[in-house]
């Protein structure tokens, strides 16, 4: 029928090993070499520590949204910037680091458009943690229903993906 797409995690632990979406094309049995999507790229490509996303699915309409995290704490950064680079970073440097982004509300519920390579944040949804917090978005006549779990709320937000109201 249509194409299948595979999300891969990428790294996780600061590698800047971008997590990016694969393509099955219908009809194969093969991830499409030649489509190279990462999300979180495209969102900030100055994102190169924690260049993640999760929770992907596809809705009842076509459209796709998942959690992508966008901005690195400027506190992971400047111990990014007094190791000289990702590549100084010792061990302790990358827990603190972790420890940090963890805590951080730098991840956004966007839509992502699958064949026109975009990440879109979903206006008046909050920034939430980028490795926690409630995945499990869901449906209901037509309108989706968005966890979002900050450091002041926890809150399922009605989302209608034809008008984007929230």
């Amino acid at each position: 029928t249509g194409n299948l797409y595979i999300p891969d995690g990428g790294d996780i632990q600061g590698g800047g090993n971008a997590a990016r979406l694969n393509k099955v094309l219908a009809g194969s049995n093969e991830i499409d070499a030649t489509y190279v999507f990462e999300p979180a790229v495209v969102l900030n490509p100055l994102n190169t520590f924690l260049p993640y996303f999760r929770s992907f699915r596809f809705l009842e309409s076509g459209q796709a949204i998942a959690v992508v995290n966008r901005d690195v704490p400027p506190e992971a950064l400047a111990i990014i910037i007094d190791a000289g680079g990702l590549e100084g970073l010792t061990a302790a440097d990358q827990l603190a680091i972790f420890n940090i982004v963890f805590q951080a509300e730098t991840a956004f519920w966007c839509e992502i458009d699958v064949e026109a390579l975009t990440v879109t944040p979903i206006a008046g949804i909050p920034a939430i943690r980028p490795l926690t917090g409630s995945s499990g978005s869901f449906e209901s006549n037509g309108e989706v229903y968005i966890p979002a779990v900050t450091s002041t709320e926890g809150a399922y937000y009605k989302w209608n993906p034809t008008t984007n109201e929230v």
